[in-house]
């Protein structure tokens, strides 16, 4: 029988990610009040951080999605396979890449060099979470630095506000740890 994932406990609350997420809009708002930013969204998971995070800047802003894939049925492939790329033309342009989560850093670092060769004015680089597990947190594995709204300092699997597993979970509002079952019970809150 397969594993199940089940929903154990929240990691993050709605009330702290939207505190986050407000107290950085209010940083780009005084750093890009008089410049133009390309926001470019890593889906499918960054959607509700984007636009929420959109939502709150008062800038003159665009807003463009990059869909790459480094991960399939729970298994990382050989591969990063970038599967919907900008419609924006980001040269000479500030930008600012979301992303969900930053595990292993593979993915938002091929992210990076692929959008770095486009030749913008400056790329900026935001998570929502980062995940402590993998790598050291003050971003030593990384040729450039990352904001980060949230630090995830074990290695629990989460899911909500975005973060999917399996494509389920994306639509809660906070951010769950979940645990694995071989019921066929597919969400339980503790």
């Amino acid at each position: 029988m397969n594993k199940v994932a089940i929903l154990k406990e929240i990691i993050f609350s709605n009330k702290l990610i939207l505190e986050k997420i407000s107290e950085y809009a209010k940083k780009l708002n005084k750093i890009y009040a008089k410049e133009k930013l390309v926001i470019i969204s890593v889906l499918n998971g960054s959607v509700f951080f984007t636009t929420r995070l959109a939502s709150l800047l008062k800038i003159d802003l665009e807003i463009d999605f990059i869909a790459v894939s480094s991960y399939n049925d729970n298994k990382k492939k050989s591969k990063t396979h970038f599967y919907k790329e900008l419609k924006i033309n980001i040269a000479n342009k500030n930008v600012l890449i979301i992303e969900d989560i930053i595990d292993s850093g593979k993915t938002i670092g091929l992210v990076y060099e692929f959008l770095k060769k486009l030749n913008p004015k400056h790329i900026r680089l935001c998570s929502l979470i980062m995940s402590g597990k993998n790598r050291k947190t003050n971003n030593n594995n990384f040729t450039f630095s990352i904001d980060r709204l949230l630090t995830l300092n074990n290695d629990s699997w989460i899911v909500g506000f975005g973060i999917d597993f399996q494509e389920k979970f994306r639509n809660l509002t906070d951010i769950y740890s979940i645990q694995w079952s071989k019921s066929k019970e597919l969400i339980k809150i503790k």
